[in-house]
C-alpha cells in the first residue's frame, strides 16, 4: 500500500515540477524576448556605398577578418582622446566604431563562440555605411543622466538614435553619415551631465581611424 502511495506522490511531484518549469519557460522567455525587442536598435545595416569615408572593399574585409582571429587588439585603438575632462568620475572612456572595428570585433566573437571563420559576405551584412556609432562607457549606471553630441565648425550634430545598455553603463550613439563633416580635420564629442553643469569634451579626428585601410594594402 505504501509503495502505491509513494509512487502516486512521486508522479504528482513530477507533474507539478514539470508544470512549474513550463510556466517559468513561458513567462521568463516572454520577458527576455520583450527586453531584447526593446533594446534592439532601429538603425539598419547596409554597406554598398563605396564613396563612404570608411568603406572597405572585399580584400580589406578579408584582411580584417584574419586580424580579428589573430590579434587581441580591441577598441583601444579607437578610443577618443580627452580634450577637456570635467566628468572623469562618471565617464570612463569613449570610442568610435568604424566598419574596420566592427569586422575585427565580430570576427573574433564568431571565432570564440562558434570556432569558425566568418565569410566576407557575412561580415559585410553587419556593417553600416549610413551611420557611425560612437560608444561611451560610464562608471555604474550614469548613462541615464548624460547626453552627448558632436560639435563642428558649422554647429552641433545630434545622434539620430541613442541606445543605453549594460544597465546604464554603456551609451551608443548613431550619427548619420550625411551629417558628419569628414572634410574637417577634427571635431569634438561633448558629453554633458543633465544633473549639473559639468561636461567632458573628446576630440574626434576622422582620419585617425582609417589606419586599418592603410595596413591592409
Amino acid at each position: 500500500m505504501w509503495k502505491l502511495m509513494l509512487i502516486s506522490t512521486l508522479f504528482t511531484a513530477v507533474l507539478i515540477t514539470g508544470g512549474m518549469l513550463l510556466w517559468l519557460q513561458e513567462t521568463t522567455g516572454g520577458v527576455f524576448d520583450q527586453e531584447e525587442e526593446e533594446n534592439r536598435t532601429g538603425v539598419s545595416t547596409s554597406f554598398e556605398d563605396d564613396s563612404y569615408y570608411y568603406f572597405l572593399d572585399h580584400e580589406e574585409v578579408t584582411y580584417l577578418i584574419e586580424r580579428g582571429r589573430e590579434t587581441v587588439d580591441g577598441y583601444e585603438s579607437y578610443m577618443l582622446p580627452v580634450e577637456f575632462d570635467g566628468l572623469s568620475s562618471t565617464v570612463a572612456f569613449a570610442y568610435v566604431e568604424p566598419p574596420s572595428l566592427t569586422v575585427v570585433k565580430e570576427s573574433r566573437r564568431i571565432q570564440d563562440h562558434y570556432q569558425r571563420t566568418p565569410s566576407v559576405e557575412e561580415l559585410q551584412g553587419m556593417l553600416m555605411d549610413r551611420f557611425l556609432p560612437i560608444h561611451l562607457r560610464f562608471h555604474e549606471n550614469r548613462a541615464f543622466v548624460h547626453e552627448a553630441e558632436l560639435e563642428s565648425e558649422t554647429g552641433r550634430i545630434q545622434p539620430v538614435e541613442t541606445d543605453i545598455s549594460g544597465g546604464g553603463s554603456m551609451q551608443t550613439m548613431y550619427f548619420s553619415v550625411e551629417d558628419l563633416p569628414f572634410e574637417e580635420e577634427e571635431i569634438s564629442l561633448v558629453v554633458e551631465d543633465e544633473l549639473s553643469d559639468d561636461f567632458m569634451r573628446y576630440t574626434l579626428r576622422f582620419a585617425d581611424y582609417q589606419r586599418e585601410r592603410d595596413d591592409s594594402r
